[in-house]
């Protein structure tokens, strides 16, 4: 089990910019069409594709395989994961504390929790996840390299290996990585790993 890097991913840029991001970022049937075939092919028992999808991706709002799709040849995925995602697994909205408020404090926080990890606003998203161990920095420069016209900017904190830090990328390319406090980015109910 690995020790859990909280990530926020702000995204900035115009309306229809961010509507396009919008609509890449989601898992598709066919993303992870590979994920269902390994999964089922452990599994007794196997649910229909479509099912498995909805039941595990359909609220899921950002996918790294949007960005940098792993090659279905690829056999060491988690050597090939950490170099081209930064991490081994991919987003994680699975936790149900998860709520996120815009800086001014006026974002509706129940609508945040429904929306699994997300806020969004016509020139603005801020998606909240976990990674394991490390934050998915090669993933977004993959996105900043593919959508030249948006600013990304990550902050990520580790409490189990006390790291923490704040990366800006744009221009196509990762432009700023400063290290912060653990205490400067997380707040004390994120302080588990």
């Amino acid at each position: 089990m690995p020790n859990w890097c909280h990530n926020v991913l702000t995204v900035t840029g115009s309306a229809a910019e961010i509507s396009a991001f919008v609509e890449r970022a989601r898992p598709t049937l066919e993303l992870k069409r590979k994920e269902y075939e390994e999964t089922a092919a452990q599994s007794k028992t196997k649910p229909p594709l479509d099912q498995w999808f909805r039941e595990n991706y359909g609220s899921q709002p950002l996918t790294f395989q949007a960005f940098v799709p792993q090659p279905p040849e690829v056999s060491d995925w988690y050597s090939w994961r950490c170099e081209h995602w930064g991490t081994k697994w991919d987003a994680s909205f699975d936790n149900p504390g998860i709520a996120l408020a815009a800086e001014d404090s006026t974002a509706d926080l129940d609508a945040s929790l429904q929306a699994n990890g997300l806020l969004r606003t016509p020139t603005v998203l801020v998606y909240r996840f976990e990674t394991a161990w490390t934050p998915p920095t090669e993933a977004v420069v993959a996105m900043a390299a593919q959508h030249p016209e948006l600013e990304f900017r990550l902050r990520y904190g580790q409490p189990g290996e006390g790291f923490a830090g704040e990366a800006t990328f744009s221009d196509r390319k990762l432009q700023q990585d400063i290290e912060l406090e653990v205490e400067d980015v997380l707040a004390p109910e994120e302080m588990w790993f």
